[in-house]
């Protein structure tokens, strides 16, 4: 049951980044909003991994998942966005 799990998530990953590679704008701001949501796209699954092996390194049953995966995306979806937006 867990490697259907996570060829299914590898699946909506794989079939949202290539539809977003697909659409391509000639509008820069649009251009840059794909290109964010690119980065959210193709970091779903480190942000996933990260949370889980914090929460399981922690090991109390008092941390909240959700918190966790907020914090460990602000860190790794943040600089991506910064860097799509900064290099235009």
């Amino acid at each position: 049951m867990d490697n259907s799990i996570l060829n299914w998530t590898l699946k909506i990953v794989i079939y949202m980044s290539a539809v977003l590679s697909v659409w391509k704008s000639k509008n820069k701001i649009v251009h840059i909003i794909l290109e964010c949501m690119y980065c959210v796209v193709i970091s779903v699954l480190p942000v996933l991994f990260l949370s889980f092996l914090i929460v399981v390194i922690n090991g109390s049953e008092s941390v909240d998942i959700g918190i966790v995966m907020r914090l460990v995306s602000f860190f790794v979806v943040g600089p991506l966005v910064y860097f799509v937006i900064s290099n235009r």
